[in-house]
């Protein structure tokens, strides 16, 4: 069973996005967080998998209640670090019976469908697959 999960943080002031806090109020980042992780919703809606996850941070987010979520299943995440939590994510999900998981960050809302592709079908062959991000993430 291939599984894709949102990773986000609930968009709560002072939480999310605190590199743009010199740019930007902490309502204009809310509400930047609250558009790009809709944005990714519809799309992932349209994405083919088995299993698609909501896997947030904090509290749970007033997104997950809208139309077109509810076939997202919810995922408290936990741990101390974003490695801890990526780990616990892992792990839950193979016991739930994915045989292929992916995740990705809500700071992405034009990622290409064809990196997830490609990220399935490399998970053929390899046990782990890491996508480069411009900004020094991963």
């Amino acid at each position: 069973m291939n599984c894709i999960a949102l990773f986000m943080k609930s968009p709560e002031s002072g939480v999310a996005k605190r590199r743009l806090r010199s740019l930007l109020t902490e309502e204009e980042i809310r509400r930047l967080c609250e558009a790009f992780v809709e944005d990714l919703l519809e799309r992932l809606s349209l994405f083919p998998c088995d299993k698609k996850v909501i896997a947030y941070a904090g509290s749970v987010p007033a997104l997950i209640h809208h139309e077109g979520v509810s076939s997202l299943v919810p995922y408290a995440q936990s741990g101390e670090d974003l490695g801890e939590r990526l780990l616990n994510y892992f792990q839950w999900s193979f016991s739930e019976g994915a045989t292929k998981s992916v995740v990705i960050g809500s700071d992405s809302p034009t990622l290409p469908f064809r990196y997830l592709e490609e990220a399935f079908c490399l998970l053929d062959r390899y046990d782990t697959v890491v996508g480069p991000s411009e900004d020094g993430g991963y």
